[in-house]
């Protein structure tokens, strides 16, 4: 039973098209839901500047019972150019061990000339992934229809059941082709809900506008909506898509499902997960570490961490979202994603004289923010981290004075940054800490967030093709290249490689020597490495100036915001922190003088300052320079989109500047 709405939507489709004129050859092969879409869409022009239409893409989702919901999926695409014959894939990715699985695929191709080619379940692959950063046991499903071709027409049908223990099913809006009509269903007219008491359904729509500007709501739990644009691409500077893109989130409330309980308040989801820690959090059978009582303990305990634990990503089975290893096992394994260092953590401050209790972030889609406490609880955590009840204050950053009391934030997969301080991921949120009886939001104090600094010091000779030769040496604070951390993690030519790819500018074919490296473990001091490095085009002729280019600490120039001709659909959005000192004297082999040799400014982006002096000596002359960058947050919501593009403008202008001009040595 579909509803009566969608019934009459395709009985009003099938008269409109009966006037249409000529049939699509071989229309009657494809499934019945598909047939009306194709005729209706016929009655209509096709968007231009797109490699495919999206007839229709709908979802059908049911609720099983016991946390279990059931999607059916219907996605009909007409194929208008060659960058849409990649409709004819379908990928989906998913858990093993009953968390998600595909029950039914079908497909079908139909070309122009009327030539059906179909495809079933048998014909799907699944693959496993895993890499050195994880531990899982996610799939990815795909099944490819064959020949599809410009002007064919192909429909999937899928069926699928996946089990949460709480998130709910996030239906997005938007994709890379426009689509004509976009539907979903999750009302409880269903004969799967006939044995299901009290079960309801909740549909939530987030960042609607200002992308869709109608929608046909049927009854409780149906959307319709018709004309979505294509997803934009070639913009930069765009916020996090929970927070910017419209989607639907469809929850199931069901009485007799435990776990539905916990999203009724943030007490009872902080309760709730402090319960499924606190049986975890075992105390060790070894000693090892012993640890004094108060800070020391904690000092010596992060050192322990840095030394002896690795953090890696662990997707296993759906309670493994959110139930930790026993602290036992962690300390066995020495490895385990948030939750699992965070459980060991806390049995392990207790030898300090700690009471931990975990506590909710947010890091991978932006800060949590205090919109994001308004309305019903939301499950937008992605990460879990410590909070130590104190008696009183250690006089560090990281503590939070809250009703139910002091606590320090610790967040135990990052041991590379000083113990009472927090790494940049966690700048301007806040935290959930999980306590027996209630739930207590601290937003993390600013002084917390160990900001990045980098002091790079480059000495060295150029010759006369342009080739520089230099000794450089890198000092580093916070994560802002992540030296320190992956110096630890790395060997030593897989630390070369992580520089020469991801520090030197690669336009100057630099290569590098790695001559030291500090301890990556004393967090007293910024991480140090030494280097011996190769550019050979760091001097190159421009017209009739050299143009020198450092082979790294330079801002690149940024990119377009929006690729030529086209209009800007994003918001304007960049959070970016640290502060960057390039420095150094190297010696030449002509005579030159700056083209300008001093100047500053400032944007909504950065601050950028240099200054060039120049010595003569015999062989030529010697270059001393000084390049200092501060980077800036920036957000121009949809309501300033203007202003935004004007002020990257600028910050592309300033950086320009000094690429072209600042860097410039006249003869």
């Amino acid at each position: 039973m579909r509803g009566l709405h969608y019934l009459l939507c395709q009985i009003s489709a099938l008269l409109a098209l009966s006037l249409s004129g000529a049939e699509r050859p071989g229309l009657s092969k494809l499934p019945d839901w598909a047939q009306g879409q194709v005729r209706a869409a016929q009655m209509e022009a096709p968007p231009g500047d797109t490699g495919a239409w999206v007839l229709l893409m709908r979802r059908e989702v049911a609720y099983l019972g016991g946390g279990t919901v059931q999607i059916r999926c219907l996605r009909l695409v007409q194929v208008l150019g060659g960058k849409g014959l990649e409709e004819g894939g379908f990928v989906q990715r998913g858990l093993r061990a009953g968390a998600f699985r595909i029950k039914e695929l079908k497909g079908w191709n139909l070309r122009p000339d009327g030539e059906m080619v179909r495809l079933g379940s048998k014909d799907k692959a699944t693959f496993g992934n895993t890499t050195g950063a994880s531990f899982d046991t996610t799939t990815t499903t795909v099944a490819l229809l064959p020949r599809v071709t410009e002007g064919s027409l192909v429909a999937f049908e899928v069926l699928e059941e996946f089990t949460s223990l709480r998130n709910p099913l996030v239906c997005p809006l938007l994709e890379q082709h426009p689509v004509r009509r976009w539907e979903l269903d999750a009302s409880v007219t269903s004969p799967l809900f006939s044995s299901l008491k009290g079960v309801r359904t909740e549909v939530r729509r987030t960042g609607f506008s200002p992308w869709v500007s109608a929608v046909r709501d049927a009854s409780e739990g149906i959307l319709m909506v018709d004309g979505l644009p294509a997803l934009p691409v070639g913009e930069v500077a765009v916020p996090k898509a929970a927070d910017t893109l419209p989607a639907c989130e469809v929850r199931f409330r069901d009485p007799q499902w435990p776990a539905d309980q916990t999203l009724s308040s943030w007490d009872a989801l902080a309760t709730w997960y402090h319960g499924v820690f606190s049986p975890r959090v075992q105390p060790l059978n070894t000693k090892d570490p012993a640890l004094q009582a108060g800070l020391p303990g904690l000092q010596e305990l992060w050192r322990w961490f840095g030394r002896e634990l690795t953090y890696k990503q662990v997707y296993l089975t759906p309670d493994r979202d959110n139930v930790p290893e026993t602290s036992v096992d962690v300390a066995k394994k020495r490895y385990g994603d948030c939750k699992d260092l965070a459980c060991l953590f806390i049995a392990l401050a207790r030898r300090a004289g700690f009471e931990g209790h975990p506590a909710l972030a947010r890091m991978q889609e932006g800060p949590l923010l205090e919109r994001d406490l308004t309305g019903p609880p939301r499950d937008r955590f992605d990460h879990v981290i410590v909070a130590l009840r104190l008696e009183r204050s250690l006089g560090l950053p990281a503590e939070v004075v809250t009703p139910t009391g002091r606590y320090l934030l610790v967040d135990p997969t990052d041991p590379f940054t000083p113990i009472g301080q927090l790494s940049d991921a966690h700048r301007d949120s806040r935290v959930l800490i999980c306590l027996p009886a209630a739930g207590q939001w601290a937003p993390i104090p600013p002084g917390a967030v160990l900001h990045g600094d980098l002091d790079i010091h480059l000495a060295g000779h150029a010759d006369h093709d342009g080739v520089l030769k230099a000794e450089v040496l890198l000092r580093e604070t916070g994560d802002l290249w992540g030296l320190r951390n992956r110096a630890h993690a790395l060997n030593g030519a897989q630390f070369k490689a992580y520089l020469e790819t991801h520090c030197l500018d690669q336009a100057l074919n630099g290569v590098c020597e790695v001559l030291s490296l500090g301890n990556p473990l004393d967090l007293e001091l910024p991480f140090e490495v030494r280097l011996k490095l190769t550019a050979p085009r760091s001097l190159t002729l421009q017209g009739t100036d050299w143009l020198f280019r450092p082979p790294l600490g330079l801002p690149s120039l940024p990119p377009p915001l929006t690729r030529p001709g086209k209009a800007r659909h994003f918001p304007v959005e960049s959070r970016a922190n640290g502060h960057i000192v390039l420095r150094g004297t190297i010696s030449l082999p002509r005579a030159v003088r700056p083209l300008l040799a001093e100047h500053s400014g400032a944007t909504s982006f950065r601050r950028l300052a240099w200054k060039l002096a120049v010595e003569p000596d015999p062989a030529g002359c010697s270059l001393a320079f000084r390049v200092e960058e501060r980077r800036l947050d920036a957000n121009y919501p949809f309501g300033q989109l203007n202003q935004g593009q004007e002020a990257w403008k600028k910050d592309r202008s300033l950086v320009r500047t000094l690429l072209e001009d600042g860097m410039a040595l006249r003869p």
